[in-house]
């Protein structure tokens, strides 16, 4: 799973992405440039937004603006509708809004409102590719979504202090993902990414906590394991390889790790595969 989920599933401006096809979903810190939605229509998923943790559930509704170091934590079966949009008459990277995360009880009218764009965005992108409407329905679905987000109750535009953070956190989790893909194999310490991004190893590992929600040891694990996750679906390769090519000391340290974090071992991974 690359770092970049927007450089996997893009939003264009005259067409919205729509996933809803998504279950147990694991993400690590990223950003997009699009205003990302995210519905549970099954489940739990713990989504962590610049460092505010929140678990979601059954029936709500996650608002990731663009530039909002996000990650995604699947907590009980869950299945996740995406959707992607872009605009080019707002910068909706500026907007502040009072609330990220709907539930029908608590939000009612503000939830039904976005709730029935979301569904209609649904019904709309399932029409035939052949269908000479269908773009058109789409984009006039995905304007509705934005203009029911800007005209949120208490929507503000943010400061210009918070605006410069967002993106020094951006670039700072740019720089770290293109030393780790160099260098992932090979054994890496904190300071090595603090001088790669040139910074004292405390000023880094302040930044890098604040940027992406875990220590950079937890993102360097998990950055690994993804890799191993890929391999063990993908290769013929043997387990005790695969953790020794994606940088673990020992394979007794990538199954504990594997284990924690997909709660699968790495050989059940590959029999569930197969």
């Amino acid at each position: 799973m690359e770092f970049f989920y927007e450089e996997i599933h893009r939003a264009k401006n005259d067409t919205p992405y729509v996933d809803t096809e998504m279950t147990d979903v694991d993400y690590r810190a990223h950003y997009h440039e699009e205003v990302e939605l995210i519905y549970i229509p099954e489940g739990t998923v713990e989504v962590t937004v610049e460092n505010t943790c929140t678990l979601i559930h059954t029936g709500d509704i996650a608002i990731i603006l663009p530039y909002r170091i996000h990650s995604l934590r699947n907590i009980s079966c869950s299945r996740l509708y995406i959707f992607k949009l872009l605009c080019a008459s707002f910068d909706f990277s500026s907007l502040s809004l009072p609330e990220y995360f709907l539930s029908e009880n608590k939000n009612e009218h503000a939830y039904g409102v976005l709730h029935g764009f979301l569904m209609r965005l649904v019904n709309e992108s399932k029409r035939p590719d052949s269908d000479a409407l269908k773009e058109l329905a789409l984009k006039c679905a995905a304007d509705e979504i934005l203009l029911s987000i800007a005209s949120m109750p208490g929507a503000g535009l943010s400061d210009q202090n918070h605006m410069d953070t967002r993106h020094k956190y951006a670039s700072l989790l740019n720089t770290v993902n293109d030393y780790l893909q160099k260098h992932y194999r090979e054994e890496i310490h904190l300071e090595d990414a603090a001088f790669a991004c040139h910074f004292s190893s405390y000023y880094f590992a302040h930044c890098f906590k604040r940027a992406a929600g875990m220590t950079f040891n937890t993102y360097l694990t998990e950055f690994r394991l993804e890799k191993a996750a890929d391999l063990i679906k993908s290769s013929s390769k043997t387990l005790t390889e695969i953790a020794l090519a994606c940088g673990f000391a020992s394979v007794r340290t990538f199954n504990r790790s594997f284990m924690k974090f997909y709660n699968i071992t790495p050989s059940q991974l590959r029999k569930n595969n197969i």
